[in-house]
């Protein structure tokens, strides 16, 4: 069921990609070059155990993203059962803002 999911590609939050390549956030909010790695650990932290998983599939726009590191999709479970997984995070801009955020650390 993939209902209430939303995906995140490694371009969503890239610094060093535009807006027409693929960035969903500004700049500003946007960290250096994420691995799809990263991203999985990060949302791992952020949303209970069931809510997050890693698959092999690159970003269609980004001809780099469909190979290794840069390769990965993952997707996440924002609501389940009409109520959010993690009541901070319940659009997709926050959810792509706090990934960026959390990444460097």
């Amino acid at each position: 069921d993939m209902k209430g999911t939303v995906v995140i590609y490694s371009p969503y939050i890239n610094k060093s990609k535009t807006v027409q390549e693929g960035r969903r956030i500004s700049l500003k909010d946007a960290c250096e070059d994420p691995t799809a790695w990263e991203i999985l650990e990060v949302c791992k932290r952020l949303f209970p155990e069931d809510c997050v998983q890693g698959e092999n599939k690159g970003y269609p726009r980004d001809y780099e993203a469909q190979w290794p590191p840069m390769r990965g999709r993952i997707r996440v479970r924002l609501f389940k059962d009409g109520k959010p997984t993690n009541p901070e995070i319940t659009t997709r801009k926050q959810l792509y803002k706090k990934v960026a955020e959390l990444i460097p650390k």
